[in-house]
């Protein structure tokens, strides 16, 4: 489970990610919780479900790319001819360091390096590059998933 504290307004809101059933201590609280697994009915607590797409990523690639819808294909094809790279790493700081350079420009919270490197081994980290012949490119994009 991860958790979160972040203000709204004049009001101090604390965030759950995966936790098993919302905590009765908080319930007269801001609290939300985010793919919660609990189906049971608490006072205070709306259960809003979500859905996630799951791939079997041990299937032939031919068969995860011919199952995504056609624009999917179609932009994925796009994006190969123009040089786009897809990566995946499990470096936190690359990932901290580009969040960072980015929430400075829309005025967010930064992420601290210290509180985010004990969940390195939990994370994957997926970004995409322009080819360009240099052995330093520049991130364009950047997802990290918690797994």
């Amino acid at each position: 489970m991860i958790k979160n504290k972040k203000s709204f307004f004049l009001f101090k809101v604390n965030e759950s990610w995966g936790a098993n059933e919302p905590s009765i201590s908080k319930i007269f609280s801001f609290c939300i919780n985010f793919q919660s697994k609990s189906k049971k009915k608490y006072f205070g607590y709306i259960r809003k479900p979500s859905y996630t797409k799951i791939i079997d990523l041990n299937q032939d690639m031919l068969l995860i790319f011919s199952s995504f819808n056609s624009t999917t294909r179609n932009e994925i094809k796009k994006a190969e001819k123009i040089g786009m790279i897809f990566n995946v790493k499990k470096n936190i700081s690359l990932f901290v360091e580009f969040y960072n350079n980015f929430a400075k420009i829309k005025k967010l919270a930064l992420l601290d390096i210290k509180k985010m490197e004990p969940m390195g081994n939990i994370t994957e980290i997926t970004y995409v590059t322009m080819e360009n012949g240099s052995a330093h490119v520049e991130p364009l994009v950047m997802h990290l998933y918690l797994v």
